[in-house]
């Protein structure tokens, strides 16, 4: 408990849990396979709680924790069209969508500045959801969408084009 305690305080304030929780959460399986044997159940806690996360997503229930992840979930909204999948997932075509819409306004709907790079396609999309969907339903919900965005920051380009 002592390196969860980050203020010294004795206790373990909600703060401190939340923050070791996402700590934990961001990382791979893999990171958590290379964890001590003495740390299995750790991890065993953490790949359950991610199932158990990913199962509880189709209840649309999510609440932002920091500003980043509440402007993930005004994006994801933007391309939200209930009448097309239930409330609070995305179809592979809706992601694609997304993804065309965030390097058009990014780019001024051009290419980047010396690079001929094309937009993202529908088999960019398919292979994107079939990475980001934990539950398996064929939809991206809002909290695997924040998992997946989430954990991929920080990575290396190496590390990413691992993910291809």
């Amino acid at each position: 408990m002592t390196s969860m305690d980050t203020d010294g305080s004795g206790t373990l304030e909600k703060q401190e849990w939340l923050a070791w929780l996402r700590a934990g959460l961001a990382r791979t399986d893999q990171d958590l396979d290379k964890l001590p044997v003495e740390r299995s159940g750790l991890t065993r806690f953490i790949k359950s709680l991610r199932k158990f996360l990913a199962l509880q997503a189709s209840s649309y229930m999510f609440f932002p924790a920091t500003p980043f992840e509440a402007e993930l979930q005004r994006l994801f909204e933007r391309f939200d069209n209930p009448g097309d999948t239930p409330s609070g997932q995305l179809l592979p075509t809706q992601l694609l969508d997304m993804m065309v819409a965030v390097v058009n306004e990014t780019t001024g709907g051009s290419s980047d500045a010396g690079s001929n790079s094309p937009l993202p396609t529908q088999a960019d999309a398919d292979f994107i959801v079939s990475k980001m969907d934990i539950d398996g339903d064929g939809y991206v919900s809002l909290p695997e969408f924040i998992a997946w965005v989430t954990a991929g920051l920080g990575k290396s380009s190496k590390e990413l084009r691992l993910l291809a």
